[in-house]
């Protein structure tokens, strides 16, 4: 699609009042400003609009997705069940028939790549997201097209659709088919709830077309709430506890069961924060793992998620405290000065060790403590170095994703220039952390022509896909740059970033942080 062509649709759009989306972990004010300024200008789309055209626009290629492309059949013999394998179990050395599977914290097996349901529904939940981020900013049907493509495929054709359980997610070879800690794979499907408030008023997306999918949420969270495998995964005294409350919540609320919401975001307080968070702010049951940051931080990314559920209902989890100094807030600045590197991380953690995880709750409560300090420490940990940038995370971001390699076996992707910084310091076999890449043409970056940017590279198997996993591939000759999701949740959840920032401070050499 061309760009004069883009902009003809832009002008054919509505440029009045922008409707306020039904959202529920999505801003709703901020989207329909960003709404209101894509439509205003349509001669002059902001970084924020063309970045979203840019990644909506590589959507429209990927899937459809469906749970019946697997070539492994559940238990049940019928593929429309969702199916999957713990991650961090393996074969047992011991055994003559390796069984049963022994777990290794922290360690994914690879052979859980081989029943894609799970990295599937990931893509299916981001790519979603992002053809309705764009239908919504633009008006373009196309996006809202082939959204509502995925959708129907993914939940409601007879031929392709899940079945609304996840009987058989996380099985254990040798020991069973499927668990409760399973339930924490559709945590992704709260992107669908919102990228479903972004697609009201299509054509493409009919109320025949929403009554479907409700129907199907529907009978999903009766199956969490009343199945064994959900009644195990309620009763999770770590992260999955706490993602288990955020599904239900977020479900409840979009398929419009406000009583059994509010009811689990009143308990959240006892439930999840006086228990899982020490009076020190310390985690227990998340250091206790192999990967005890990742995990701390984890956890607290679905407390705030609850609290902003909890904001549609009008529970505060954010200013809760127990008697002994319990609270999210002290969670926070417990991990925030090992977070900024001010202090080292005293417990286990296998796997690369971010700050940049800390953003989002910091960003959050930024907003609900009226906390200039938090932000300031969100935007130095998720935002360019760059004096001059103005902090905005999303105005393009292109990751290389690659297994450690020689410099001078990198390819530049077709449209790209790219040179290494200090090329020089770089070994065969090295890990190559940064990677200059110059977009001669400003339309995928949505900034002025010959603009450059420092893209972290993330390793063989990492995300930024909204954790689905797997969304990119490498061949050891070259490697893939995609566009990533997660920043733009990250950015339209909150309200930090105005107008005259975006419009007056350009984005130069910019540094994207590395987000899972």
């Amino acid at each position: 699609m061309t760009s004069a062509f883009f902009l003809l649709l832009l002008f054919a759009t509505q440029a009045s009042d922008h409707r306020l989306p039904r959202v529920f972990l999505l801003d709703a004010n901020q989207l329909a400003q960003e709404g209101r300024m894509a439509q205003s200008r349509p001669d002059q789309p902001d970084a924020f609009l063309k970045a979203a055209i840019a990644q909506a626009d590589q959507a429209l290629a990927a899937g459809p997705f469906s749970v019946t492309q697997k070539t492994i059949a559940p238990p049940s013999g019928d593929k429309h069940d969702y199916m999957s394998w713990a991650p961090y179990f393996w074969p047992n050395p011991n055994t003559p028939n390796h069984l049963p599977y022994i777990r290794r914290d922290g360690q994914h097996n690879p052979e859980i790549k081989q029943i894609p349901d799970h990295d599937n529904m990931g893509k299916m939940c981001s790519t979603v997201r992002s053809l309705a981020l764009a239908y919504y900013l633009t008006g373009h049907e196309e996006y809202a097209a082939r959204a509502a493509l995925l959708l129907r495929t993914w939940f409601t054709d007879p031929a392709t659709k899940m079945n609304p359980n996840l009987e058989f997610a996380q099985g254990i070879r040798g020991v069973n088919t499927g668990r409760g800690t399973g339930l924490i794979e559709s945590r992704a499907l709260t992107q669908v709830v919102d990228a479903v408030g972004l697609l009201d008023g299509s054509k493409n997306w009919t109320a025949r077309d929403h009554q479907a999918l409700e129907q199907w949420f529907t009978q999903f969270l009766a199956w969490m709430r009343t199945s064994q495998h959900g009644q195990e995964e309620s009763l999770a005294k770590n992260n999955h506890g706490s993602y288990y409350d955020e599904q239900i919540a977020d479900f409840a609320l979009f398929v419009g069961k406000r009583d059994i919401a509010e009811e689990v975001l009143k308990n959240v307080p006892q439930r999840r924060i006086a228990t899982q968070i020490q009076p020190d702010g310390t985690q227990p049951l998340e250091l206790a793992r192999t990967n005890s940051w990742g995990y701390s931080n984890f956890n607290l990314r679905a407390l705030t998620e609850l609290a902003i559920l909890g904001n549609q209902v009008g529970v505060d989890l954010w200013h809760f405290e127990s008697p002994d100094g319990r609270s999210m807030r002290k969670a926070l600045d417990y991990l925030l000065p090992y977070a900024t590197g001010a202090k080292p991380w005293p417990y286990k953690q296998i796997s690369e060790m971010r700050g940049s995880d800390l953003a989002e709750p910091l960003l959050e409560a930024a907003k609900a403590f009226h906390n200039p300090d938090y932000e300031a420490a969100a935007k130095k940990l998720s935002a360019a170095t760059d004096q001059h940038n103005s902090g905005l995370p999303v105005p393009a971001a292109f990751v290389l994703v690659g297994k450690p390699r020689p410099l001078g076996n990198w390819r530049a992707p077709a449209g790209f220039a790219s040179e290494a910084p200090h090329s020089s310091s770089f070994k065969p076999g090295a890990k190559l952390r940064t990677i200059i890449v110059r977009d001669s043409t400003g339309a995928l970056a949505g900034l002025s022509q010959n603009v450059t940017y420092r893209v972290p590279c993330v390793s063989l198997g990492e995300s930024l896909c909204g954790g689905s996993g797997g969304c990119f591939r490498d061949d050891n000759v070259g490697a893939e740059v995609e566009p990533t999701t997660q920043i733009f949740a990250l950015a339209l959840r909150r309200n930090l970033f105005s107008a005259h920032e975006r419009r007056n401070n350009p984005l130069t050499d910019v540094t994207f942080p590395e987000q899972s």
